[in-house]
């Protein structure tokens, strides 16, 4: 559902894009700005600078464009677009595009004629709208209906019509576009709900069509309208309306905010839930908001400054106030590291485009709406995932690193002393990038852990390589391999795959269900028992769907769907969360968690998880946390946006784009200039731009910035800063992704 508003838009700067995992890294090379997102009900897009269009989330009925039906956490390209797009717009189950030719093409469901080609079947790639292929300004996605703003100032809509939203008395759906009749003149803007439609005319009234069964057309009427109807508590003043749901709201002259329609779940933004035909204004919005956007149940608010306000339902975090809280009076959302230019809101997620060029989303991610490399709900705004450029995730091991590319690749660095690296000769260590070979698909997901890799592959399956003195490669052998082999019984249905720094594995499966394998003697694969297993076994007793695992070198964690953690193995050194049992085989809830988790690292001994309030707590053998309760970790003063931990230290990205760390130094690993351990988080100095996300090993760590770059620092011994050497390094040195150089001594 597009957000309506006046059509000029600013070109914005590069944007950077962020995989909220511990292991994830935004683009390293360049790319095109987004000038435009817009939501569906669970699937998003955007508009690059360029004129293409990149969308994720929700496939089920070809609504990214990319040829498949496969849902998508990060952006996929939509293929087939006859030229560059202007606009776009988004349906429940379907997507359309305004070229700059001024033609519209559509794609996704077309059980009703959403695609406006004349056909009853879905479309994975953009196909012509019969009747508009030109003159077309501006284009609205409803629930099931679409609509073209001709140049004329008329309207034309198709696809189902069950409530009149068409305009048409018959209830029928339209495969093909019909004219609006009865407006009350020339439209500057339209904008669709659920089952009604909307139009600000250019004398800056608003009529509307449709359902009002919650008063959404802003009449005083039972039932459908097909006939346009003016919202006369509105006036002629308005200057932009956002529609979506069962309610409207309307951004004034005087920089105020009017909603009118449903509000059972607080959506009107008026203290109360009471329904109303009536427009409202909003509270404490009454001059200052420069845009608007609504959601299925939700609205925003962009002001004049650059922030962001929303209200109403709240249940998955649409409102992104790290909070489900429903919120009958704007509140304002979290996460966002530059001034917003757009907002749109989904069924029950919300995406903004920054000023700076950055896209970032934030509520439910059942389907991977919010474009994270993750089906993890957020309840604060995260960057979306693979909106272009070299390098989409990185990971750091032991001893080595590794970082998946945007076209499906790998490249790896660092230690090769069991063949971790994927390339001959084992033994010698590699100081930068070299690609991997042998994978049987391109990957989708990178994971480098103790001595060995794993990668989660595209259409299925996961590939590791490397030390298997444990079965920790999962491929019923103990045999070391330099080839990538599959590890046995995993299929398509992976969402990650995480490889440990001890000698055992773990995927998180579609269906939240975890399974191990490797070394059991702590009880890490979670079966209940101590026996190591040389193939994928289930974690049992997660009493809920978990939505990530974590490994440490002999206990492991899942975070559950409540934002619950539970860990498992050995808790010689209370990294389970608890004060006893010593061990134990089955998952164990952590206690005394301040607020809901949302994201869980471990690393050896320790634990730690972020809270959806900012915070980070820790647990086990890290120097600021020596106990089994979680504690708050000191020195972070501002909320922190990731996480990460290495053997005997961590590292938070803030909300203020610094990257802290505390814990052991004597690496280096803490990027502070020293080799001074410290109990509380100090600054990573000489970053080179603002801080995306990061990732640690075992005494190194590496971040990506807004510019797109790598850096690492810390131990070094076997080349895995990728900076074509190996010394230790106590400050950040960038990473050699794009190119081969070599020193003496330091061919491979």
């Amino acid at each position: 559902m597009s957000d309506s508003h006046r059509r000029a838009m600013t070109l914005v700067s590069v944007l950077s894009i962020l995989c909220s995992s511990a292991l994830s890294i935004a683009a390293q090379a360049p790319v095109e700005s987004v000038i435009q997102i817009a939501s569906g009900d669970n699937h998003a897009c955007a508009l690059l600078a360029g004129g293409s269009v990149k969308c994720w989330g929700a496939n089920d009925e070809g609504q990214l464009g990319d040829g498949g039906y496969q849902d998508a956490v990060g952006a996929v390209d939509v293929v087939g677009l006859r030229g560059p797009v202007q606009t776009i717009a988004l349906g429940k189950h379907f997507s359309c595009a305004l070229l700059v030719d001024g033609s519209v093409q559509c794609w996704g469901t077309n059980q009703l004629g959403q695609l406006g080609n004349d056909a009853a079947y879905a479309s994975p790639f953009p196909v012509d709208v019969t009747d508009l292929q030109t003159g077309v300004q501006a284009i609205s996605g409803g629930s099931t209906h679409a609509c073209g703003l001709l140049d004329n100032g008329t309207l034309r809509c198709w696809g189902g019509n069950l409530e009149n939203q068409l305009g048409a008395e018959t209830p029928l759906p339209h495969g093909v576009t019909r004219e609006v009749d009865g407006l009350g003149g020339p439209v500057e803007a339209v904008d669709l709900g659920d089952a009604h439609s909307c139009a600000l005319l250019i004398s800056g009234n608003v009529e509307c069509w449709g359902s009002n069964a919650f008063g959404q057309l802003g009449v005083v009427a039972s039932g459908a309208i097909a006939t346009p109807a003016e919202v006369t508590s509105l006036g002629n003043t308005v200057q932009s309306i956002s529609i979506d749901g069962a309610h409207g709201c309307a951004l004034m002259d005087s920089g105020g905010v009017k909603c009118w329609g449903d509000n059972r779940l607080g959506q009107r933004g008026n203290g109360t839930t009471i329904n109303s035909h009536d427009a409202v204004n909003v509270d404490g919005l009454s001059s200052g908001v420069e845009s608007i956007g609504t959601g299925y149940a939700h609205s925003c608010a962009i002001g004049t400054d650059g922030g962001l306000l929303c209200w109403g339902a709240n249940g998955s975090g649409q409102l992104g106030n790290t909070t489900t809280a429903q919120a009958n009076v704007p509140v304002a959302v979290s996460g966002l590291v530059a001034e917003v230019g757009q907002v749109s809101g989904g069924r029950d997620f919300s995406c903004a485009r920054l000023t700076g060029g950055e896209a970032r989303c934030w509520g439910n991610n059942f389907t991977g709406q919010l474009g994270i490399d993750k089906k993890t709900f957020s309840t604060r705004a995260v960057d979306v995932f693979a909106l272009g450029g070299e390098v989409r995730q990185i990971s750091a091991g032991s001893g080595h690193t590794c970082a998946r590319l945007v076209d499906g690749g790998l490249k790896c660095w660092g230690s090769n002393q069991f063949g971790q690296l994927g390339v001959l000769p084992i033994g010698r260590s590699v100081p930068i990038p070299t690609a991997t070979p042998g994978l049987a698909g391109d990957v989708d997901f990178i994971s480098a852990g103790g001595g060995y890799t794993c990668s989660l592959l595209n259409p299925g399956g996961v590939n590791c390589w490397g030390f298997n003195y444990q079965g920790q490669l999962g491929n019923r052998s103990t045999e070391d391999s330099v080839s990538p082999v599959a590890a046995v019984g995993l299929a398509n249905d992976v969402q990650t795959v995480e490889a440990g720094d001890g000698a055992h594995s773990c995927a998180l499966l579609d269906n939240g269900d975890v399974k191990c394998w490797g070394n059991n003697a702590q009880g890490q694969l979670g079966t209940g028992d101590f026996a190591s297993s040389l193939t994928p076994v289930t974690v049992i007793g997660l009493p809920e769907p978990a939505t990530q695992v974590a490994l440490g070198r002999t206990h492991a964690c899942a975070l559950l769907q409540s934002g619950a953690v539970r860990c498992w193995g050995s808790n010689a050194l209370r990294q389970l969360g608890v004060n006893e049992p010593e061990t134990s085989p089955t998952p164990i809830q952590v206690q005394t968690l301040l607020s809901a988790a949302v994201k869980v690292v471990a690393h050896d001994y320790a634990t730690c998880a972020l809270l959806d309030t900012g915070k980070v707590q820790c647990w086990g053998t890290l120097p600021t946390s020596l106990a089994a309760m979680p504690s708050v970790v000191p020195g972070l003063t501002d909320d922190s946006v990731d996480i990460t931990a290495g053997s005997s230290f961590a590292c938070a990205v803030t909300t203020e784009a610094a990257v802290m760390c505390w814990g052991s130094n004597f690496w280096g690993q803490l990027g502070n200039g020293t080799r001074a351990l410290s109990l509380h988080a100090t600054e990573v100095l000489g970053l080179s731009d603002a801080a995306q996300s990061i990732s640690a090993g075992v005494d190194h760590a590496c971040a990506v910035l807004a510019d797109g770059s790598v850096q690492c620092w810390g131990h070094n011994y076997g080349g895995q800063l990728g900076n074509g050497d190996r010394g230790i390094e106590t400050t950040p040195l960038p990473v050699r992704l794009g190119e081969r150089i070599f020193r003496s001594g330091l061919e491979p």
